[in-house]
C-alpha cells in the first residue's frame, strides 16, 4: 500500500482514507497498490478564481491610470501616477490572463 506520512488517499475521490483499507469507505473504490495516490486532487478553481479578479483589477487600474495620465496638467504632481496606474495595470492583466490559462480546465480527450 502507498502512502506518505502515514496517509493515504483514493484514486477516484481524493479522500484520505486509512493506510490498511482494501475500498474507500467514501465512494467504494476497490483500492491496490497501483491505484492509491501519495496526494489529494487539486482542484484549480481557486486559481481560475484569482485570474479572473487579478484580470479585472488590472483592467480598472489601467483605465484609472489612463485617466489620470490624460486629464492631469504635466506639472501636477500625481501626473506621473497615471502612468505607474497603467503600468500596474498592465501587469496584473498579463498576471490574471496566465492564472486563467493555468487554472482553466484541461481539454484531454477521455477516450
Amino acid at each position: 500500500m502507498a502512502s506518505v506520512s502515514g496517509k493515504k488517499y483514493c484514486h477516484k475521490c481524493g479522500k484520505e482514507v486509512p493506510i490498511d483499507a482494501k475500498f474507500c469507505p467514501y465512494c467504494g473504490t476497490a483500492l491496490t497498490i497501483k491505484e492509491t495516490i501519495s496526494s489529494p486532487i487539486i482542484s484549480k478553481k481557486p486559481i481560475l478564481a484569482t485570474g479572473v479578479f487579478s484580470l479585472g483589477f488590472g483592467i480598472v487600474f489601467f483605465f484609472l491610470g489612463l485617466r489620470i495620465q490624460y486629464n492631469n496638467n504635466p506639472l501636477n504632481p500625481f501626473h506621473y501616477g497615471g502612468l505607474a496606474g497603467m503600468i500596474g495595470g498592465g501587469l496584473f492583466m498579463a498576471l490574471g490572463l496566465a492564472l486563467i490559462v493555468y487554472g482553466a480546465p484541461s481539454r484531454k480527450a477521455n477516450y
